[in-house]
């Protein structure tokens, strides 16, 4: 069996895409889509790791956007299995799901959703399908099924190398040791980790498919997506660079030139701390749109540093 993996692809349209990135940010993010369909001709299965939306709020999301996305997905030469991320769900998660775009992507067969669910691929894979749950580790002390060879986790969370970091994450040395898994591919971070095998389990993480933020890690990265492939007796990861992705100095944006000169510098602040971090929320909107705090104060701030 061949999979296909695609990391946050975060689609958004022009007048809503990220403050950081030209107005053409939805036909590049859509380019890529199309390069991924071309490659999964040649694969059993494609799974998106979650964020297939930019914007969690859904009133932020229009339906030519969906329909969008519908046309890219449709006749996919493989099944699309999908986690929501974090900004597929809104703040009361997974259990508000039905009133989310994701949801109708799911409904009318595009896609196919899961979460906190397994089945077996094929003979020898069995796969666990979690998406975003505030880095809850009971996903990962899942027991391997019988007669499973291959024990796969798709998840949407904040994984990371063994390294200090100033934000809350889950190590790779503590995940490997009390799971059984011997795959686990994630979402959500977006800087490129490779393929890294820590005592029995291998970690994958391809970058995200966007490049939302202007750091450094985006300043110097071309996307890829992760192909594995498993049978009874052999496996294998590898990664393929998309040769539709532009070079970084076409898509960006200086955030002078889309905020006011207060904006500006809140943007470069955002932006520094999020290159050191390596966090996912580095950009200026959406950095507003994940404080914990009412929808009418995030617009306020949004006006004001404009």
């Amino acid at each position: 069996m061949k999979i296909l993996f695609v990391n946050d692809p975060h689609f958004a349209e022009a007048g809503k895409h990220p403050s950081s990135r030209k107005s053409t940010y939805l036909d590049e993010i859509s380019a890529k889509i199309l390069e991924c369909k071309e490659i999964a001709k040649d694969c059993d299965l494609t799974i998106f790791t979650g964020d297939i939306f930019h914007h969690p709020r859904a009133n932020a999301v229009s339906h030519f956007l969906v329909s969008h996305i519908t046309n890219l997905l449709k006749d996919w030469p493989t099944k699309i299995y999908a986690v929501p991320g974090n900004h597929d769900l809104s703040e009361s998660g997974f259990s508000g799901i039905a009133r989310q775009p994701i949801y109708v992507l799911s409904e009318s067969g595009i896609i196919n959703l899961f979460h906190q669910q397994g089945l077996w691929l094929d003979d020898n894979t069995y796969s666990m399908f979690y998406g975003w749950d505030n880095n809850d580790l009971g996903k990962y002390k899942v027991k391997r099924p019988y007669g499973c060879k291959n024990f796969v986790l798709v998840c949407h969370d904040m994984l990371c190398p063994d390294k200090s970091y100033p934000f809350e994450y889950l190590p790779y040395s503590e995940i490997s040791s009390i799971t059984d898994y011997d795959y686990i591919f994630y979402g959500h971070v977006h800087w490129d980790s490779g393929a890294q095998k820590i005592n029995n389990t291998i970690f994958v993480n391809s970058g995200s498919l966007s490049r939302v933020a202007r750091n450094e890690d985006n300043i110097n990265r071309i996307p890829r997506v992760s192909i594995a492939y498993f049978d009874d007796a052999f496996s294998d990861i590898s990664f393929l660079t998309l040769k539709s992705a532009k070079l970084p100095g076409e898509i960006f944006v200086a955030p002078k030139e889309t905020l006011s000169a207060t904006g500006a510098q809140f943007s470069d602040f955002v932006t520094q701390i999020g290159s050191a971090a390596g966090v996912e929320i580095i950009d200026l909107e959406d950095y507003i749109v994940n404080l914990p705090i009412e929808e009418k104060i995030k617009e306020k701030i949004w006006h004001y540093i404009q």
